[in-house]
């Protein structure tokens, strides 16, 4: 800790007793964003219990993707330690989903394949409505192969 923070008796990210760390305007926003209350308020109380729930949320989240950075005997947490916590730890199974494990970009094209594939097969009146909603990018070979390069274009859109 710096002179500063012991001055003051506080470290960096330590709760203060009657405050958070999280803005509550911030945690109202994302509850009002999520449009779980259109119609309803939230008190001061609950605002402020929110934030700290959110607060323990982010810090228990944080230390298991610390334990599977330490795992692996690095220091820095990846999106892969994030994944891996929500596979492993009951407390974060329900973001399997949210936060899944990566995976390359081959076995991704070949599971959304085998997907439209089932689906056309459980329901055959989805060939038309698949085919127009999934988008698909179109590259060139010279895209593919890295060799396209983009022209800069002058400040005043004309060109040369």
């Amino acid at each position: 800790a710096s002179a500063a923070e012991k001055k003051a008796g506080k470290r960096m990210g330590e709760r203060v007793p009657g405050a958070t760390l999280l803005p509550i305007s911030r945690v109202e926003n994302i509850v009002q964003a999520d449009g779980i209350t259109t119609n309803l308020s939230l008190s001061k109380e609950a605002s402020f219990v929110l934030s700290i729930a959110t607060e323990e949320f982010i810090k228990r989240m944080v230390q298991a993707g610390h334990r599977q950075a330490s795992a692996s005997r690095r220091s820095s947490i990846n999106y892969v330690d994030m994944a891996a916590s929500t596979q492993q730890y009951q407390e974060f199974m329900f973001l399997r989903d949210t936060i899944p494990e990566p995976i390359s970009l081959s076995e991704a094209l070949e599971r959304r394949k085998t997907k439209e594939k089932e689906d056309l097969e459980t329901n055959p009146a989805m060939t038309s409505a698949t085919q127009s909603t999934v988008p698909r990018p179109t590259f060139s070979a010279h895209q593919l192969n890295g060799r396209l390069k983009s022209r800069s274009r002058p400040a005043n859109g004309k060109e040369k």
